[in-house]
């Protein structure tokens, strides 16, 4: 399994992408939403309409040393 972060452009999209993976998170202040998924329908969720774009889910570095 894989997590993806996707940026949607209408709310109906959720409930199409839940065909295809498991919804983790949405956030209604930057229409992302994060998906657990497999590689093979990863191209589907890219390929959706409402679907601007998607990404791979990574672990971030707020402060990392200098």
């Amino acid at each position: 399994m894989i997590r993806i972060l996707a940026k949607i452009k209408d709310s109906e999209t959720i409930e199409r992408i839940k065909e295809y993976g498991n919804i983790l998170f949405v956030s209604n202040f930057t229409d992302i939403v994060g998906v657990e998924t497999t590689k093979e329908k990863l191209e589907d969720i890219r390929h959706l309409d409402g679907v601007a774009q998607v990404r791979m889910s990574e672990k971030g570095v707020i402060l990392g040393k200098a």
